[in-house]
């Protein structure tokens, strides 16, 4: 079994060196993520060994007695923690150097797991990003700019967050009234009413000074370059495009509806379609729907607390031209049109004491390409499978009580021919 596995992976290496040699002929030019994958699973190596902390502190110190569903989602976590990204498969397509993750066992507590809230924030990301650059090209007249807005801090995590978003959802609705409205009056009631669509997603952190929760929320919004006029300055040692206008406006606003902020930062960002410019879309959107906890930079008691008051709320939100866009649940890489043909290995990792090993490398077989071939469902196409196996449940617990009741009868009316072991006639 070693030999051949052996084997294998002689033939799986020579396939890297010659796409390395077709790579130099310019056969091959997207060839630039192998070292992208080895720094990848790396990274969720680092990751999976702040898993393995976090799991061991809650089994030690922090465990609760199961007094309600808060206190049994913690009791659960230690598991689940365990089990995420203890196996991870990838679709290599050689022969243009490309790295797909297939297949991988995930618990999507992002809240507490980093490697879950890593896969999300990168299948979001990917997902609006296109999103946002489909209406760039359908409205050249759009710029995509990325707000920040704050509340002050305090010592009521759920205080706090119930204060900022119930304020961005009134600042939503002042948009909608503002855009809908006839009059001068209504017409005028909000800043915003200048901002084609947006979305983005609340962080959460602790303050440098007060040592206070500091929730805040990263928004890319696409605003109309013909209302205000962008100036360049300075800003944390970088040189920035701004809207002071609208930023003033929406400064006085934030204030109105807050009470107790007015930090609102606007910048734009530049996207190059052509190539010939920087792009900064893609790091604008990583910065709107990055991590909601910087694990890193939190306690695993203040995680805990953060994840049991905030894993029922909704932490990231849309609206305007970017509302009701449908991000895929499965964490896994989705498969391009360009590679559907293009050949590939199957390569399955395993993670073993602090680091992923490398297990099996070898060529798909017929199931491997009905997993991996298969297209992915949608939203709709999910919950149709799902209440069809939640109602062959229910037939097999109904069959089973029939069952049951059948036997019932029998043993009581015959039993010198039916025995009752399980003791149906005396309950």
């Amino acid at each position: 079994m070693e030999n051949d596995l052996e084997q294998v992976e002689t033939t799986w290496r020579e396939t890297q060196q010659r796409a390395e040699k077709e790579t130099a002929l310019n056969l091959a030019p997207c060839r630039e993520t192998d070292s992208g994958h080895h720094e990848e699973l790396q990274r969720y190596a680092s990751l999976k060994r702040h898993q393995e902390q976090l799991a061991q502190y809650i089994l030690q110190y922090a465990l609760p007695e199961v007094k309600d569903q808060d206190t049994l989602a913690v009791v659960k976590a230690p598991d689940k923690l365990l089990k995420c990204g203890s196996y991870l498969t990838y679709l290599d397509y050689w022969r243009v150097g490309k790295w797909r993750l297939v297949h991988g066992f995930t618990c999507k507590m992002h809240l507490l797991c980093a490697c879950c809230a890593m896969r999300r924030h990168a299948v979001m990301a990917k997902a609006y990003e296109q999103r946002i650059r489909y209406l760039l090209q359908a409205n050249p007249s759009l710029v995509p700019v990325l707000i920040t807005k704050t509340v002050k801090n305090g010592p009521s995590l759920s205080e706090r967050f119930a204060h900022i978003s119930s304020s961005h959802r009134q600042l939503i609705k002042r948009r909608n009234d503002s855009l809908r409205g006839k009059s001068l009056r209504l017409r005028n009631l909000s800043v915003m009413r200048h901002v084609h669509g947006g979305a983005g997603a609340y962080e959460i952190k602790r303050g440098k000074g007060s040592g206070g929760w500091h929730p805040h929320m990263h928004e890319i919004a696409l605003l109309d370059a013909n209302a205000f006029e962008f100036v360049e300055q300075e800003r944390k040692d970088k040189i920035v495009s701004v809207p002071l206008e609208f930023e003033s406006q929406l400064t006085k606003e934030w204030w109105q509806i807050t009470g107790d902020s007015y930090i609102v930062d606007v910048r734009r960002i530049y996207a190059d379609e052509q190539g010939q410019g920087k792009d900064e879309l893609f790091l604008g959107v990583c910065e709107s729907f990055k991590y909601a906890l910087k694990l890193n930079e939190f306690s695993f008691d203040d995680q805990l607390h953060a994840y049991v008051t905030l894993r029922k709320g909704r932490l990231v939100y849309n609206y305007g031209s970017l509302y009701g866009l449908e991000v895929p649940d499965d964490s896994a890489d989705a498969i391009e049109d360009e590679l559907a043909l293009e050949p590939y290995w199957v390569v399955f990792y395993k993670y073993f004491s602090g680091s992923y090993d490398l297990v099996y490398i070898g060529h798909p077989t017929e199931d491997d390409k009905k997993i991996f071939g298969r297209r992915r469902l949608t939203a709709e196409e999910k919950r149709i499978r799902k209440d069809k196996r939640n109602e062959k449940a229910r037939e097999r617990r109904l069959f089973k009580k029939e069952e049951e009741a059948a036997y019932r009868f029998l043993c009581e009316h015959y039993p010198e021919k039916y025995k009752d072991p399980f003791g149906f006639c005396r309950s």
